[in-house]
């Protein structure tokens, strides 16, 4: 039995029900491209627009025009994307600058590589020209050269590592400037991470912080609280639901313009979906169902009928088991009073463990909300960013499930390690092909597994985890599996040299120009598409290309990676390092203005990662050089043979026998290789102390801060002046939301009655909302409570606080007055004025009051407003009454 279209909103029914088409897809695709939106008040005066619904300049109402590719505003267009997408591109600037500036360094080593490297007696193999030409193919022990070689590999080690060291004051600068140049949620709000079981009402919140700011005689200060409960499991089932629901809709549409284009009845239209498949099909249905292949509307009921039975006995549970509150986010008028709140409820855990266990007070211990708990507060990730579906997964299981995902990358890495060695005597070109088919793989399949496997609460950690395998397995892939796969005698041929440049090509020219063209989605666009029952089937496929931050990432490193581990044999291989970064740079931004999709809003955690990871290259470059320096030369049939160890033919010089640490026989070396040795191991254990304390030191530093020092060791910014009700319509406040892929926009998973509708990430509150009698009551056994009483325990809720009467309002603190109250530590807004008495009104104006609010009259003919769930009153409707 398929869902009749009037289960859902009158927005389903007047969706498409012609047959897709390709030129309204692209005329979708167009609108939800950034488009550059003008606002004069702002630092940079433009930001992007916040998706399809505005593309229109809000003041002058004429068309809102892509961003251009080129232009004067190239540097700072990416700022307006948010703050990990901005410092993205920025590193990707500094790469270039860094790799072109070390290509350049060492000029005088591929000059004298190119120069004395041209001896007689020398194989094929041997040969300096062609793409090793400056390298150290070719070339005898002899030819090392301290001044020439490793004098200016030195100036490389040491430039980076400054660089390094200096990145993190670097960026923060950076992240200041972008941070004043926009505002969004996470800079008026904070979040309660324990949130007391008993405490299920979001008013209380509003009296704790709002009394304690103003001691009770202002409450403008707070603008909302958000709560919500532990049912990350539920939501998700009702996500599954509701785009099964979709589905049929939407092949109930197809049969409707079916019979009206073919004047047939009914029974005369039969369709092979009608049935379910068999086979092979079947069981590879769940997987290709959710990219629009195998869509059957026997699965898709089946699937709905089965997700219904689930949420039947869920719910059933979920009653008597009630829902404790998750997560608290309290949204503040100003920054200046987040910050407030952080400096005062941002305690160190250990004073939280004692307050809380044993009672204990300290002398400057925070108020406590009702009950004796001392909140754990910090400031939230972007509402975006939050994975509500998976609030209901435990620690232990995520730390199971990200093991899992390690042993799944560990064992694929060996398998392709044990073919690049097989490759290497096969046709020349065959291993850099190779792994550069792999290097394309490793993206999909770990985002894959990761997706599959791992739960995390927000997107930052997602990329964050997707980023630390993706790195691993593409140097591993990359640079190591070359070094393998050659013997120690090997590793300096032409032939192990030209493997390295050709990847390093195919970085910088190929890699880009595949990710522009987009072969799987261009298959999705033009194959899958058409093939949809309706318009609106076929335009999900059209909304860009999914991509994420942590596989662009991981892709820069890789190349900085294989162009430093190889720069002391291949000098030239920086120059192709800083040329794969431009273009890099080049392809990602075309594709982020003209292909891909929108992501959620990142912080800053990448980035910041990314300067650990660099820290690591320092390291791996300073070990690979001196490695590549005690090697130097290659060896023909007219050497003797005491230069090599008598039972592998390898030579004598081991640089496996601990860090940094080589076995260097010194009648085998050279004295410039000595004096390498010399330089480059102290050198390397600088390195991989500054790697270890960017990668792990700083974690360890910031967990002792949380522990035992709280918010007092935080720097914060200077506060922007801007309210947050006076911001662009872009901005929303925090709301329990969950997505799903066959879904145009996310479903709410809260209660939002009251709340402004432009403050809430989707179009329409009432349809894209879980949280409502139509959604739970069809879910309900005959004995199941009323089903307003279910919705407060299964969902949580956001509630808005009106700001006051206008005449009322505080005037703004000036910038001077705000940084002064923040040094001493107690600042509180100016008082405002005595009210003024509101206009009489003869009548009660004839307006629509959403559920719960009433309209009255005082003895005096005042019209004022009561809000019976929050239990108060207003002079002026709700900004939701029509």
């Amino acid at each position: 039995m398929s869902t009749p279209i009037e289960e859902l909103s009158p927005r389903s029914k007047a969706l498409e029900t012609a047959a897709p088409s390709i030129e309204r897809c692209k005329e979708h695709l167009s609108k939800n491209l950034p488009k550059m939106i003008i606002v004069e008040h702002t630092q940079l005066g433009y930001r992007v627009n916040k998706g399809p619904s505005e593309l229109v300049q809000p003041d002058t109402k004429e068309k809102a025009e892509p961003f251009p590719f080129c232009g004067s505003s190239i540097w700072s267009d990416m700022d307006t994307f948010g703050l990990g997408i901005s410092l993205y591109f920025r590193q990707l600037l500094f790469f270039v600058v860094v790799s072109l500036t070390a290509a350049i360094i060492l000029i005088a080593a591929t000059s004298h590589n190119a120069d004395v490297c041209r001896h007689s007696g020398t194989g094929k193999n041997e040969k300096n020209k062609g793409l090793v030409i400056g390298s150290a193919a070719g070339c005898f022990p002899k030819d090392l050269r301290v001044g020439d070689n490793v004098v200016p590999d030195l100036l490389v080690c040491l430039c980076i590592l400054i660089v390094t060291l200096l990145a993190n004051r670097l960026e923060a600068l950076v992240e200041t400037r972008i941070d004043l140049s926009q505002q969004t949620p996470s800079d008026y709000s904070v979040q309660v991470l324990n949130p007391p079981e008993y405490v299920d009402n979001p008013d209380s919140y509003y009296e704790f912080f709002s009394d304690f700011f103003q001691n009770g005689q202002n409450r403008e200060d707070v603008v909302a609280v958000t709560m919500s409960k532990d049912n990350g499991a539920l939501i998700q089932l009702l996500a599954q639901r509701r785009a099964y629901m979709q589905d049929l809709i939407d092949f109930d549409a197809r049969d409707a313009r079916i019979r009206a284009e073919s004047s047939s009845s009914e029974h005369e239209i039969i369709h092979d979906d009608a049935q379910p498949l068999s086979g092979f099909l079947q069981f590879l249905q769940p997987y290709l169902y959710p990219y629009g292949l195998l869509k059957t509307r026997a699965y898709a009921q089946a699937e709905k009928d089965r997700i219904e039975g689930d949420l039947r006995v869920k719910i059933s549970l979920a009653i008597e088991d009630w829902k404790a509150p998750r997560r608290v986010v309290v949204t503040f008028a100003t920054e200046a009073s987040q910050h407030r709140a952080l400096d005062a409820y941002e305690t160190s855990g250990a004073r939280r463990i004692i307050s809380n266990w044993t009672g204990y007070e300290f002398d400057n211990n925070p108020r406590q909300l009702e009950g004796g708990t001392v909140l754990h507060v910090e400031k939230p990730v972007e509402p975006s960013e939050i994975f509500w579906h998976n609030s209901h997964v435990k620690f232990f299981e995520k730390c199971i499930r990200i093991f899992i995902t390690l042993a799944i990358t560990a064992g694929m890495l060996v398998i392709v390690s044990v073919v690049s060695i097989q490759l290497r005597g096969s046709w020349r070109f065959t291993l850099s092909v190779f792994i550069t088919l792999v290097n394309a793989t490793l993206p999909p399949f770990i985002k894959v597994i990761t997706e599959m496997i791992e739960r995390h609460a927000d997107f930052g950690d997602l990329q964050d985890s997707m980023f630390l395998k993706l790195t691993a397995a593409r140097w591993i892939n990359t640079a190591v599996a070359v070094f393998i796969s050659y013997s120690p005698r090997e590793r300096l041929s032409a032939d192990a040299l030209s493997q390295v440049m050709l990847i390093l090509l195919a970085d910088a020219f190929l890699t880009p120009m595949i990710r522009i063209i987009d072969i799987y989605d261009l298959f999705l666009r033009y194959f899958v598409a058409p093939r949809q029952p309706t318009q609106r089937a076929a335009n999900r496929l059209w909304t860009g290309a999914d991509w994420n931050i942590a596989e662009r990432y991981t892709d820069v490193s890789k190349t900085l990676f294989v162009g430093l581990f190889y720069a002391a044999a291949m000098p030239t291989s920086l120059f192709v390092t800083a040329a794969a970064m431009l273009t890099t740079f080049c392809a990602d931004r075309f594709c982020i203005l003209k292909k891909w999709r929108r992501v959620p809003e990142l912080d800053a955690q990448l980035a910041k990662r990314t300067i650990g990871v660099v820290a690591i290259i320092i390291f791996v470059h300073a070990w690979s050089t001196m490695f590549f320096f005690l090697m130097w030369g290659t060896y023909t049939e007219s050497f003797d043979d005491d230069d090599f160890n008598d039972e592998t033919g390898d030579r004598a010089i081991n640089c496996f026998t601990g860090l940094l640490e080589c076995r260097v026989p010194n009648d085998k070396v050279t004295n410039a290789q000595k004096i390498a040795y010399q330089i480059f191991r102290p050198v390397g254990f600088i390195a991989f102390v500054v790697a270890l304390w960017k990668f792990i030191g700083v974690e360890i530093k910031n967990t002792f801060f949380d522990l035992f020092c709280g918010g007092n060791n935080t720097q914060r910014s200077e506060p922007n002046l801007d309210n947050f009700r006076a911001l662009s319509s872009d901005v929303h406040l925090y709301c329990p939301a969950v997505t799903h892929p066959n879904l145009d926009e996310p479903l709410l998973a809260a209660v939002v009655d009251g709340v402004p509708a432009h403050l809430l990430p989707v179009s329409d509150p009432i349809y894209h909302n879980v949280a409502t009698q139509q959604e739970i009551a069809p879910l309900l056994g005959p004995d199941a409570p009323p089903v307003d009483d279910v919705i407060k325990r299964l969902f949580g809720r956001v509630t808005y606080y009106e700001p006051p009467q206008e005449h009322d309002a505080p005037l703004p603190p000036t910038k001077d007055t705000v940084q002064s109250q923040i040094e001493l530590g107690n600042v509180h807004p100016p008082q405002p004025p005595p009210s003024q008495t509101p206009p009489l009104n003869s009548e009660s104006p004839q307006i629509k009051l959403p559920p719960g609010w009433s309209v009255e009259q005082d003895a005096s003919g005042k019209t004022y407003y009561i809000d019976h769930i929050n239990k108060r009153t207003s002079w002026r409707p709700p900004p939701s009454a029509r």
